[in-house]
């Protein structure tokens, strides 16, 4: 079970390790995530999730999808946030815990959130401030073959779960875009982005981690930090 403290107006996820997705997920990642082996989870490298397992998902949306929410321009900063995990670089290095209502945390990734709200909204993953879970299982999960989409949208159920229980609490963040203008945002899309893109890499199926130990202890070591662990409905 997620665990929360609200304190100060200071929301906090704890990290937890996972149960990880139970299909067909490498058992040596899964053994190496359950030695609960001590990890600054800030410090990894999120890029790992993608060069360690060899998947056809290369991006969950298109250049031009992308542009759409940029005024037409590409941004390398915003657009990573759609294909390699980044949030855990926000985590404290400390207890490894994350603080959704910091200002710090607001500078770190707030216009990444506004962006995934834009690109959430225009696909309907994001009516009415809710997500809308088979309609993301539709678009993120789209032209892939099994093991992929089972592990793309059962990592949905488990980070829309989860997701919902965090932003009922904290559901919008103010964001400052420039000088001057300011604008808040939903967290939920970037929380469910980033969720996805950590589950589905650190449960590369079984016969597709390439790298050998070195990816297998990295994508252990993702899973211990999963910030998102699987809950009970």
């Amino acid at each position: 079970m997620l665990r929360l403290w609200l304190l100060a107006a200071l929301f906090t996820i704890t990290l937890q390790v996972s149960q990880g997705i139970s299909i067909s997920v490498s058992q040596q990642v899964q053994k190496l995530a359950a030695q609960k082996t001590s990890v600054i989870c800030k410090n990894l490298v999120g890029q790992s999730l993608r060069t360690c397992c060899s998947t056809p998902i290369s991006d969950y949306f298109t250049q031009d999808e992308k542009k759409q929410c940029n005024s037409l321009k590409v941004d390398a900063t915003l657009f990573l946030w759609t294909y390699e995990y980044q949030l855990h670089k926000s985590t404290n290095a400390k207890n490894n815990s994350l603080i959704l209502s910091s200002t710090a945390l607001a500078k770190a990734f707030g216009k990444q959130a506004c962006f995934l709200e834009c690109m959430f909204t225009k696909k309907e993953i994001l009516v009415d401030s809710a997500l809308v879970e088979d309609t993301a299982k539709t678009v993120l999960a789209a032209n892939l073959d099994d093991p992929w989409k089972t592990l793309v949208e059962t990592a949905i159920t488990n980070c829309s779960s989860t997701i919902t229980t965090v932003t009922d609490l904290v559901p919008t963040i103010d964001v400052t875009i420039k000088a001057k203008v300011s604008k808040t945002c939903y967290l939920a899309p970037v929380l469910l982005m980033q969720c996805v893109l950590s589950k589905v890499g650190y449960s590369c199926p079984e016969g597709k981690i390439a790298g050998g130990a070195p990816c297998i202890n990295s994508l252990a070591k993702f899973n211990t930090c999963d910030l998102f662990p699987a809950t009970s409905k």
